[in-house]
């Protein structure tokens, strides 16, 4: 039984390697040198001031900048203090190539319209890539509603036969309207206190639902800040990928955060650590993925 868990498990590597897609969308940190995670919920906690924006925004850019391209295809911010906050307001300009600033109550359509959006970007760049052999359900569907495009009858009488071209210069088209011809898209969403506290204040609220089970497959990785661990995040915990504290979150929250949280360490271990930190914007992060922790002094 060994001998055939042993090639099942050699003959599955093996395919998950060669297969290009599952290699692009697999979990796991940005860059070899930067432990951040490729998507998932990155939870800030900390008072006002404490310097959540700036550790966002911060991210953000290093993102942008990484020597193989920008990482993100699109930066939402759907915070409540877009006029208000003077450290998104500084920092902006340098992503205003990738930014859309969308009103917190107009998220939930946004992403919608988003997600269906990049499936079928999904599904056709994977049908190209297939030569045009291997369609999922979602290409299927596209197929199906644009047969008069997509085949066509050689004689009179003959049989509608599928035409590659006029399936290709569609895809084309489709490709350019989305701006890109890349897989996958990554998509970074940014919410402040206001907008946090607004729309995933409840854990069976439609926007916490569509999350749950988006994130990972389409490749959505959402900044939340927050003065306290809520329910709505508790909901949420499994897609939690990286988690900072700031300075002065009371002992309580900390224990809280991570019990909730799986940071793989426990407050007893961590209080030491986080109480000893100087500076007045000083935080501690923790990245899930691989289990580790960085104090990082400002």
């Amino acid at each position: 039984m060994d001998k055939v868990i042993k090639s099942v498990d050699k003959s599955m590597a093996k395919a998950s390697k060669q297969n290009e897609f599952l290699a692009a969308g697999k979990v796991g940190p940005i860059h070899e040198d930067y432990p951040w995670s490729n998507c998932g919920l990155h939870i800030y906690i900390g008072r006002p001031g404490s310097g959540k924006s700036w550790s966002t925004l911060k991210h953000l850019l290093i993102c942008q900048s990484l020597p193989t391209g920008p990482y993100y295809s699109k930066i939402v911010y759907a915070g409540r203090q877009a006029d208000n906050d003077e450290t998104y307001k500084t920092h902006k300009k340098k992503l205003l190539p990738w930014l859309i600033e969308v009103k917190p109550d107009k998220l939930l359509d946004f992403l919608k319209a988003h997600i269906k959006k990049k499936d079928e970007y999904y599904a056709m760049y994977k049908f190209v890539m297939s030569d045009m052999k291997d369609p999922n359900s979602t290409m299927v569907r596209i197929l199906n509603e644009n047969a008069n495009l997509f085949y066509k009858r050689r004689s009179r009488r003959g049989p509608l036969i599928f035409d590659p071209q006029a399936f290709y210069e569609y895809a084309m088209e489709f490709f350019t309207s989305a701006n890109t011809g890349r897989y996958p898209l990554p998509l970074y969403i940014m919410l402040d206190d206001g907008s946090s506290s607004d729309l995933i204040a409840k854990k069976d609220s439609e926007i916490v639902q569509l999350l749950k089970h988006s994130v990972r497959h389409m490749h959505i990785t959402v900044g939340i800040m927050t003065h306290t661990i809520t329910d709505s995040i508790k909901e949420l915990r499994r897609l939690i990928s990286d988690v900072v504290f700031y300075k002065k979150v009371h002992y309580d929250d900390l224990e809280l955060a991570l019990k909730t949280i799986p940071t793989g360490f426990n407050e007893k271990e961590i209080w030491p650590i986080y109480s000893r930190m100087k500076g007045k914007h000083s935080h501690l992060i923790f990245h899930t993925f691989d289990g580790t922790y960085e104090v990082v002094e400002v």
